[in-house]
């Protein structure tokens, strides 16, 4: 009877720790869940998905500004009148996280015309430039400024415009808080701009709350709440968070800091290669840090826990899975191991919002989501 017993019990024991593997190893079933194909001759070189999911962004190649709901319906486009050559070619986008306003930038049309934040000379026509903001698919104003190169837009409609940097270094232009009005609040100067291996780092804390301008971060009236030292770049202020990163002759250094207390809670040399001042991006949810092309960790009483996986993870998707790149596909994992894969094109570019992957070609766009989500 004792071995009977004993067989029971360790059936129940087996069968109890083979679902703890199974679950834990469990992934969403991502799918296509939107495919649209743009028009010739006019190809695909900017898309974007809105934070709150419901809609995505295009920037194509003729300057045009489209805005597609999820289930592909085209909700609204804006394009500068002109012929076979306007004179304003829209370069980048940011939409606020509902949805409800976005702020485009466009730049003067010229035969050497290239798209803002990309290598190589820069035309006169880029020191030229125009925010345009609409308000649920209107324009409502747009500013003419020296010369920008990025934007951002807080939650309630607030736009930072970050200034331009040339090849050789030389920063064009000022920080610009513009509020949801058209009206400028703050003008600022890069701190680094005649540093030859400045980097520009701007954007909004994930509330709003404050701003930060390279290794500042301010309050919107200008006051400064916390400053880092000489090559340290803010890259994200998440939470209580804020996201640095400091650059050495050595190496590139990740820090996190919690901004209740002013203390450091880790700090983390990312990859000995990239000591090069080349800036790399961070997501956090759920206490896990991504390091886009470094690794992933999880933060735990001011220590850090690195995941192990067969590549580098490129993105993170609430509420802990992340996507590594293989070829032609993305390999899933979540904080157990791996848990399966999503097939894409090889020449894909692929960007994560909203617990959704959006990857697309000049010639193509796919939104790939789980069975979960239902399409407005």
């Amino acid at each position: 009877m004792k071995h009977v017993m004993r067989a029971v019990c360790a059936f129940w024991l087996v069968l109890f720790i083979s679902l703890r593997v199974c679950c834990s190893l469990e992934c969403p079933q991502f799918k296509i869940i939107t495919e649209y194909k743009h028009k010739y001759p006019a190809t695909i070189i900017q898309s974007k998905l809105s934070d709150d999911g419901k809609q995505f962004y295009i920037i194509t190649s003729d300057g045009g500004l489209y805005c597609y709901a999820l289930n592909g319906v085209e909700q609204w486009h804006f394009k500068y009148p002109g012929a076979s050559s306007p004179q304003w070619f829209v370069s980048d986008i940011a939409a606020s996280p509902n949805g409800t306003n976005l702020a485009a930038l466009a730049i003067r049309n010229s035969n050497s015309y290239v798209l803002s934040g990309s290598t190589g000379p820069l035309s006169r026509a880029q020191l030229d430039a125009k925010v345009i903001y609409f308000d649920s698919g209107r324009l409502k104003w747009e500013l003419t400024l020296d010369a920008a190169s990025k934007l951002h837009i807080s939650p309630n409609g607030m736009v930072l415009v970050e200034p331009l940097r040339d090849e050789y270094a030389r920063v064009h232009g000022k920080y610009r808080l513009i509020d949801s009005a058209g009206n400028t609040i703050l003008s600022i100067p890069s701190a680094e701009s005649e540093n030859e291996n400045a980097n520009l780092t701007a954007g909004f804390s994930d509330t709003g709350d404050y701003l930060f301008i390279e290794n500042r971060i301010l309050r919107g009236t200008g006051s400064i709440i916390a400053e880092f030292g000489y090559r340290n770049y803010i890259l994200a202020v998440l939470g209580k968070y804020a996201f640095v990163q400091s650059f050495s002759k050595a190496d590139s250094v990740l820090k996190v800091y919690d901004m209740d207390t002013d203390k450091m809670l880790w700090r983390k040399t990312i990859n000995q290669d990239m000591a090069d001042d080349i800036l790399t991006e961070v997501s956090f949810s759920g206490g896990i840090v991504l390091v886009k092309n470094a690794g992933a960790y999880e933060l735990k009483d001011g220590e850090s826990v690195k995941f192990g996986f067969d590549g580098i993870p490129e993105f993170l998707i609430p509420p802990g899975y992340f996507f590594v790149k293989g070829n032609a596909s993305f390999l899933i994992y979540n904080k157990s191991g791996k848990c399966g894969n999503l097939r894409t094109a090889k020449d894909d570019i692929c960007i994560a919002n909203s617990g959704m992957l959006l990857c697309y070609t000049p010639t193509d766009l796919r939104i790939y989501g789980t069975s979960s989500l239902k399409l407005q």
